[in-house]
């Protein structure tokens, strides 16, 4: 969801800056993963590792293993990356390495729901099997997020706002028994949190 095309957008630049809201975003990543952590849910797999490795070695991108993007922590998000797909444009591209596990139907439907979130908020996702991780598939992708063009710091940014609020938004109920908002952000929150799908 691009907040451009929301009412809001002036509303939340007056309530919280750039800063303040990237602030936000990690006190809120800290008390989700610490819940997470009691479920054992984090565990980067040796397929996730070598992939991140190998990016990292062979581009210049910012890469984030294990990245919040709303309810869920995704494998591996790079932000910079303007994509062209089925007549759609995309912003930043998540990877999900996926084992075994999710080629069961409660995890089928888990992913479905995630995929979908990531396409209300532009981002493509690429899902590779732990099997087919080997040097000619990695290989086989840096090439093609080498080729491809760069979004602008603008964009990037904006992107970034709309995970971060995104990410806030779904887990207000969880987040708001921290006390991390103000009264004035906690109506806002919710406010916004309305026009999120949960």
């Amino acid at each position: 969801m691009d907040l451009r095309k929301t009412k809001m957008n002036k509303q939340l630049r007056t309530i919280l800056n750039f800063n303040e809201l990237t602030k936000l975003y990690h006190e809120a990543v800290t008390i989700l993963e610490s819940e997470k952590n009691k479920s054992d849910e984090l565990k980067r797999t040796k397929s996730e590792t070598v992939f991140v490795t190998l990016l990292r070695q062979q581009t210049k991108l910012q890469i984030f293993p294990n990245f919040w993007i709303g309810k869920r922590n995704v494998d591996i998000f790079i932000p910079n990356i303007r994509i062209h797909h089925s007549r759609a444009n995309f912003r930043g591209v998540v990877f999900e390495i996926d084992g075994g596990v999710h080629n069961e139907e409660f995890k089928m439907k888990k992913d479905s729901y995630l995929f979908e979130h990531l396409a209300e908020l532009g981002i493509f996702v690429k899902s590779i099997a732990n099997a087919d991780i080997n040097s000619n598939t990695v290989n086989s992708e840096i090439l093609k997020i080498i080729r491809m063009p760069r979004l602008q710091s603008r964009e990037r940014k904006r992107l970034m706002r709309d995970i971060y609020l995104s990410t806030i938004c779904r887990n207000f109920h969880l987040l708001k028994k921290n006390d991390l908002f103000s009264t004035e952000v906690e109506v806002f929150i919710q406010k916004l949190g309305e026009t999120f799908e949960n």
